[in-house]
């Protein structure tokens, strides 16, 4: 009896010892994950900068006005829930056609040859448009040629630029459809801490015109 009562008395014993040692091994880790909530704090314009790759402006664009912050923690709220784990390209399906205007040359047959003009409009971001127009030859119904394609931005666009830098062209329904995929730039100009700011997200939009 005496025996297994020191057998107890020493577990007892060894695991009081023991306890602190495990206690103090876990504090390390959340002291570690404290810091590292810290260091993530956006505090300065520079903090600012890294986070959303924003660039310095010198020159405005005519007829842009930056958006007004009044500190950086405003703006970095304001950033995060634009630009973060957001999709920057433009919904497809919300395209249609708002305004189309023709202009016919003819050669040879009357009318057989036409230069056609069309524009057509999707929801590029929040309540901003990108308007597409596309230029292009008509004959006898068919798409003979696309001459020129262009494109800017309508809606809510007083802090906003565009710059288009690309777009691609297919052929459908045996020349009587032009479908274009449009690049460009969406530029956001802000004020922060008396200095301004741009942030650029790359858009793609795919729209379709059809000969007649």
């Amino acid at each position: 009896m005496k025996k297994m009562f020191r057998i107890l008395s020493s577990i007892v014993l060894a695991t009081t010892l023991l306890a602190p040692a495990v206690f103090a091994e876990k504090a390390p880790t959340l002291s570690s994950e404290k810091i590292s909530t810290e260091e993530a704090k956006v505090t300065t314009l520079e903090d600012l900068d890294r986070k959303f790759n924003l660039e310095s402006v010198d020159v405005l664009p005519k007829g842009v006005i930056p958006l007004k912050f009044n500190s950086v923690t405003e703006a970095d709220q304001y950033l995060s829930s634009k630009y973060l784990n957001v999709s920057q390209t433009a919904d497809n399906d919300n395209f249609s056609q708002m305004s189309e205007s023709n202009a016919g040359n003819t050669t040879g047959e009357i009318l057989s040859t036409q230069t056609i003009t069309k524009t057509k409009s999707t929801k590029l971001q929040g309540r901003i448009n990108l308007d597409v127009t596309a230029v292009y030859i008509l004959k006898n119904g068919y798409i003979y040629s696309l001459e020129k394609v262009t494109s800017d931005i309508s809606g809510e666009t007083t802090n906003f630029s565009w710059k288009q830098t690309s777009y691609t062209e297919k052929r459908l329904d045996a020349n009587r459809t032009i479908a274009l995929t449009v690049y460009g730039e969406l530029t956001e100009y802000m004020y922060v801490n008396g200095q301004i700011r741009k942030i650029v997200t790359s858009k793609n939009v795919y729209v379709e015109f059809h000969g007649a």
